[in-house]
């Protein structure tokens, strides 16, 4: 289920970030077009990564071998995706390194 109810966010990652963004004081996220590219691989890789796991899953169970660690392994590796990806978006958005400068130093 988290596959289909994080789509629309991933789908429209701009405006996550956007909002994201004006929320904790960074400005304004402006390379749209990455992070519409990050938000479709994002996508693309988790159902990729569902169907896999419920693929190898039920292959097991009609193995009689146990498949529990066919989702959870599909959960971790979607995890470091997204997490990945996020961070490309944002490291890449001028806006963040703007905010990063201007902090002081401690």
């Amino acid at each position: 289920m988290d596959v289909l109810s994080g789509f629309a966010s991933f789908s429209d990652l701009p405006a996550t970030l956007r909002t994201l963004y004006l929320d904790q004081g960074i400005g304004e996220y402006t390379n749209t077009q990455l992070a519409l590219g990050v938000g479709g691989v994002i996508n693309a890789s988790r159902i990729v990564l569902l169907v896999v796991a419920i693929w190898f899953s039920s292959s097991r169970l009609r193995a009689g071998k146990r498949a529990w660690p066919a989702p959870l392994i599909a959960g971790a590796v979607s995890v470091l995706i997204v997490f990945a990806s996020l961070l490309v978006a944002m490291v890449g958005d001028p806006a963040l390194a703007a905010y990063v400068a201007q902090l002081p130093a401690t």
